[in-house]
């Protein structure tokens, strides 16, 4: 066998029996020795172990035996043998250095020094520096004397040199590496741009802290982030998602068998305690999610758990700032199974349940080490991303740089959607990356995205190009700013209106409570009653709802634009459950003909009937901008034209759809929403399936013809409160692009759509 296919063969089979090979351990050179044996190549054997037992030249002369630093061509520091470096090339740093030395000698110790270091394997005068030379021996090597079965030059001896080199990380070809963050800073804290912990440790701390193989640090960063959360300092998600997240991130971390034993008297006394409570539709969807029978004892005692849980947070968090002003302040929130705090504490009970399972099933992380779920924030994805480059570039056997390459491809996959994480170390001890994306609701309604035509646009135009990019957002921005006009319109309209007794009662409903409450909670407005000597708190229905518009009127006359979530919602909620059938039979002694009422529902009409025509107009842009060969009523067979497509695929990117059809595995990312644990491949499969591909998904070539076909057939339109993204055949709304403003922004929430979801929950179900 020729020996650079040998060694290759010697150094795959060793790192394959030892891991990380030592060629002068004596143990990896017994295990190197039966390797060769086994083998029949006992004369490399026998070359190889010579090389590997060789002890370094020892010349006559003293001088010519000492040892002395000096500095490669790349700068690093070296050392090596007088007389070996003086048989290397005249331009190596190593003989230059040599000479210097021996630069004050005289010419009879010079002429001594040539005949010795000749005899050792040159023929080249050393002359100090006036002689060239051809020898070609690496300056940093101490090379066997002539006589030996690995003298320099030979064949094996340069095999066995290779072998050193490949177990060292030191081939010729040098190993590539990935550009790391910028650390410059990372020993300082910055306070007003890393806000989630300013008093936690430093991204250095974190960052040499997993490099030293544990999690310590990172943990207490966590921990941190999790105190100051219950202290209203939040993430992007708002104040209360940033503590749902955060209590998630805590279950997620808790031992359940444990908590279970510790707490199985009160998870008794629940469970008798709930047993004959009629189940609620959201208690019903969760069973049938878990795949449980929803009357059975299993699914009491599962609710059991997840109240006496649910209740714990509670009483460890009453006290907490997060809790009084932004939770309590609904009542709700301390009696009721549907308040708002006990709504976050199931998501994050459910959702860190069913995550642990999928933990388990993926099987990545050895969960008898430490690992931690991480919430994400700029200051620790900086450190933890630098430690996971580092992984990369010191890898130490090709298998562990494997490991590492793939836990950094996920991380700059997923990390821009990412909300949560867990870090730990697999069976190998290597550390190991799970993105999640968390949404709290199960029935998979909420955004998977918050953007703005401008972002839309940026988006569009790296991969649509300008005119693409610009004709579609043109479009969007052109008919939000009608559908922002119609909204101010509505917070005029319901400005005007006179709040009558009837108009009060309606407001009082349960189903109308939650957004009188939210009225009561905005700041501006409290501002305003407490400057009219009224208590937002205590003040009654009818007299809130009169002061609400006398606010929003005067904000008009100054100029101003009122908030519409604010000052219009309640009529537009007024107008839309007043046409309701089963609103009215639960609510009889409610007078529907009462003008106030039928005035909201006129405003309601207005508005519903305005963005509707908004969503066709731009439906209708795209289509007469992509003529004659797009798709339109009078084209229904041609694929969509470019801004079609274009716009689709804004969707889809906003819903990170690509990136979940061209992942090639489930064990980087989950989202996780609610009670339901979705993969990327069951994302792919649900997109497929409800889009009307039938070719395979699973290759390279698959996927891409599933994103051409998703952008090329699935049709764009018009519905009354979003514009739509159909299958083929309009037969399925696959996702859901809804327009909505923010004081002067403009925003654009997707989702999935209802074909999505159906297909998403039963994929998800247990």
């Amino acid at each position: 066998m020729h020996h650079t296919k040998l060694i290759d063969k010697l150094v795959r089979e060793l790192s394959y029996r030892v891991g990380v090979p030592n060629i002068h351990d004596k143990e990896h050179q017994s295990i190197m020795s039966e390797i060769l044996s086994e083998w029949g190549e006992y004369d490399a054997k026998q070359r190889i172990f010579e090389f590997l037992t060789e002890e370094p030249r020892k010349f006559k002369n003293p001088i010519l035996n000492r040892t002395i630093k000096y500095k490669d061509k790349n700068g690093k520091d070296k050392e090596g043998i007088v007389g070996n470096l003086l048989t290397t090339k005249k331009e190596s740093p190593g003989r230059i250095a040599a000479e210097k030395m021996l630069g004050g000698l005289s010419d009879e110790d010079r002429d001594a020094i040539n005949k010795e270091v000749g005899s050792q394997g040159t023929q080249q005068k050393i002359d100090f520096p006036k002689d060239d030379s051809t020898n070609t021996t690496d300056d940093t090597k101490e090379t066997p004397t002539t006589g030996n079965a690995l003298k320099p030059g030979t064949e094996f001896a340069k095999a066995a040199q290779d072998l050193e080199d490949r177990v060292k990380g030191k081939k010729n070809k040098e190993v590539e590496t990935v550009p790391t963050i910028d650390k410059s800073n990372f020993d300082k804290k910055d306070p007003k741009k890393y806000k989630d912990n300013p008093d936690g440790p430093t991204r250095k701390a974190i960052y040499d802290d997993l490099n030293n193989g544990n999690i310590d640090v990172l943990s207490e960063y966590q921990d941190g982030v999790s105190v100051n959360r219950t202290k209203r300092i939040a993430g992007a998600g708002g104040k209360k998602a940033s503590e749902g997240e955060s209590k998630y991130c805590g279950a997620v971390d808790t031992n359940f068998d444990k908590w279970e034993s510790d707490n199985q008297e009160d998870i008794s006394k629940k469970e008798a305690e709930i047993k004959s409570r009629k189940r609620s539709a959201d208690e019903s969807r969760t069973a049938i999610q878990l795949g449980i029978d929803v009357d059975s004892p299993e699914f009491n005692t599962y609710l059991a758990k997840r109240e006496v849980w649910t209740e714990q947070k509670i009483e460890e968090n009453k006290n907490t700032p997060i809790f009084k002003k932004d939770f309590a302040g609904n009542k709700k929130s301390q009696a009721s199974p549907l308040g708002p705090y006990t709504e976050w504490m199931h998501a994050a009970y459910d959702g860190a349940r069913q995550t642990q399972n999928h933990i388990k099933e993926l099987d990545i992380f050895d969960l008898s080490k430490p690992h931690k779920t991480i919430q994400s924030t700029a200051e620790v994805d900086e450190a933890v991303q630098a430690h996971l480059e580092d992984n990369v570039n010191n890898a130490k056997t090709d298998e562990d740089r494997k490991h590492a390459k793939k836990q950094l491809k996920n991380w700059n996959k997923y990390k821009s959607y990412h909300d949560t994480y867990v870090i730990g170390k697999d069976k190998e001890g290597r550390t190991t990356y799970l993105g999640i994306s968390n949404k709290k609701g199960d029935a998979l309604k909420d955004p998977q995205n918050n953007s703005t035509p401008a972002k839309r646009f940026k988006v569009l135009k790296e991969k649509f190009g300008e005119d693409v990019a610009k004709g579609v957002t043109d479009s969007l921005e052109k008919n939000l700013k009608r559908v922002e006009e119609v909204k101010q319109t509505t917070v005029k309209a319901s400005s005007n209106l006179e709040i009558t007794d009837e108009y009060a009662k309606i407001c009082e409903t349960k189903e109308l409570q939650p957004y009188v409450q939210k009225l009561r909670e905005v700041g501006k407005f409290r501002d305003y009653l407490k400057a009219k000597n009224l208590d937002p708190d205590t003040i009654g229905t009818k007299e809130l709802l009169i002061e609400m518009n006398n606010h929003a009127r005067e904000q008009l006359e100054a100029g101003k634009k009122p908030s519409y979530g604010v000052y219009g919602k309640i009529a537009i909620k007024v107008g839309e459950f007043s046409i309701q059938d089963k609103f009215k039979k639960n609510n009889p002694k409610i007078n529907f003909d009462d003008n106030a009422i039928v005035g909201a529902g006129q405003i309601k009409e207005t508005e519903k009937q305005t963005v509707k025509e908004s969503h066709q107009s731009f439906v209708s842009d795209l289509e007469k901008v992509d003529s004659p060969d797009g798709y339109s009523k009078d084209n229904p067979d041609a694929d969509n034209g470019p801004h079609q497509q274009g716009y689709v695929g804004g969707v889809l990117d906003a819903c990170h759809i690509d990136s979940y059809i061209d992942s090639e595995d489930n064990d980087g990312m989950l989202v996780q929403m609610g009670v339901n644990s979705v993969t990327p491949s069951m994302i792919r499969k649900c997109v497929a399936e409800r889009s009307g591909f039938t070719g395979d998904t699973t290759t390279p070539e698959g996927k891409k013809a599933l994103k051409d076909h998703l952008r090329k057939r699935c049709r764009i339109t018009a519905g009354e409160s979003s514009v739509k993204i159909m299958n083929g055949n309009k037969e399925e709304e696959l996702f859901d692009d809804s327009w909505r403003t923010a004081g002067e922004s403009q925003k654009i929430a997707t989702g999935f759509g209802e074909g999505m979801r159906d297909c998403l929950i039963k994929k998800a179900a247990k």
